[in-house]
């Protein structure tokens, strides 16, 4: 009996026991912090490109998001008053999660949690360096968790903390200070609406980078040029890579509506149905426009579409000569190239927004609404950093004209450089 009384008492002492022994943010920040480094990156001329967040989760080895690092040739990662120089160690573009080293960093690791135990009203906190202002802590709930159509696979936990510019790569930590997430995207025109990649996904980061540079590495081969036009279910007639090719065999699986799009060196990115399930780059509820803003945001340049629904509408090269300046999407009837003002389905003071796109020397990036609305972009400099501090005009175009308009104005990429993109 004196035992069974014990027990009950301990038992009811227990919910106690583990309060006392959680952390405070204070200790959590104190803990954390050492472990969060700001990323700088620069390219080949020492120019410097972008910044973001990184966490230390082994010896010399940290995390952060793979667009932080687009185009760099160098990194730079600092914590207070040290810094070192990094190299990209393991990549998968695919999921956005990349891993770098830094020799002699004596930082402590964070301990890793479970996403998949993650759940929907949890405390979370993030950490990161929102415009390179160092080791920002905030907290917030788990408002959602995103997963594929089959439900099997978390693809995004969705979060209320605040991030903003330069927090992508910083950690998602739970309230007992395991990384649960990695914070890649929020958006710009919303509260409170934020995203971060599983941390389970580093379990297979070495195996997927593997593949990844496997298959960069095929992209400097020739790419096999179409022949014609093709039956849309003949997936050898795609001029993509291998593994691009296995994508358009999912592709010719998948019901209508949807859209696969291509680009010049054999990649490709394909949309379905009228949901994006990756509001962070695109919300268009065209699968054809997201099909096309997924391959300007992933791969950048050269991106044509190669089918819509169960119709091939590539256009192919069929001269021997060179090859001419990527492709863009047929487009409208009257419109015949960027440099086409009267073309552009616009309001007039947009109109004559455009003639001074034109006018201007790439980088440069303009878009446009379903209403007629528009935004646009150039050079490395962003000067809306308030919106969007992005080297890349594309991405500050579509942030500014979702900011302006709202995500339901149906914001796309009319033109890039001196590429025409616009497929509505």
């Amino acid at each position: 009996m004196k035992t069974l009384c014990a027990a009950l008492v301990l038992a009811s002492l227990w919910p106690h026991c583990a309060q006392a022994q959680e952390a405070t943010p204070q200790q959590l920040y104190q803990r954390l912090s050492p472990s969060v480094w700001l990323v700088r990156t620069f390219d080949r001329d020492g120019a410097a490109l972008a910044a973001g967040s990184a966490v230390v989760i082994g010896p010399e080895a940290l995390l952060t998001n793979c667009h932080v690092l687009r185009r760099a040739a160098r990194i730079s990662i600092q914590n207070d008053n040290v810094a070192h120089e990094a190299k990209l160690q393991y990549l998968d573009p695919e999921r956005d999660l990349c891993q770098v080293s830094a020799r002699n960093l004596r930082a402590p690791a964070v301990e890793l949690g479970d996403s998949d135990a993650v759940a929907v009203g949890q405390k979370v906190y993030t950490l990161g360096n929102p415009r390179g202002l160092e080791r920002t802590f905030s907290d917030g709930l788990v408002s959602a968790l995103r997963r594929s159509e089959d439900q099997r696979q978390l693809l995004r936990i969705q979060f209320t903390a605040p991030i903003s510019h330069g927090s992508s790569g910083g950690g998602l930590f739970d309230a007992a200070g395991r990384l649960v997430g990695i914070t890649s995207s929020g958006f710009d025109d919303a509260q409170n609406l934020n995203f971060a990649i599983p941390i389970n996904w580093v379990r297979d980061l070495a195996q997927r980078s593997d593949a990844a540079l496997q298959a960069a590495a095929a992209a400097k081969a020739q790419v096999p040029a179409a022949t014609g036009s093709s039956d849309v279910n003949d997936a050898n007639a795609v001029p993509v890579l291998p593994g691009c090719r296995e994508e358009y065999r999912r592709y010719i699986a998948t019901a209508p509506p949807k859209a696969y799009a291509v680009n010049t060196e054999g990649k490709c990115a394909w949309a379905a149905g009228r949901v994006s399930p990756r509001p962070q780059l695109s919300t268009a509820s065209d699968p054809a426009v997201r099909a096309m803003e997924l391959c300007v945001a992933w791969h950048r340049t050269g991106c044509s579409l190669y089918a819509v629904d169960s119709k091939v509408v590539y256009k192919p090269v069929t001269s021997a000569a060179p090859p001419p300046a990527p492709t863009a999407p047929a487009p409208a009837p009257g419109r015949r190239d960027v440099n086409d003002v009267a073309a552009i389905p616009v309001n007039e003071k947009c109109r004559d927004e455009y003639r001074k796109f034109v006018d201007s020397a790439p980088p440069r990036a303009f878009a446009i609404t379903t209403k007629g609305d528009c935004a646009w972009q150039r050079t490395r400099s962003a000067s809306r950093p308030q919106i969007s501090a992005d080297p890349d005009p594309a991405v500050r175009a579509m942030a500014i004209c979702r900011a302006w308009y709202g995500p339901d104005a149906g914001c796309g990429l009319y033109a890039v450089d001196d590429k025409l993109l616009w497929v509505r």
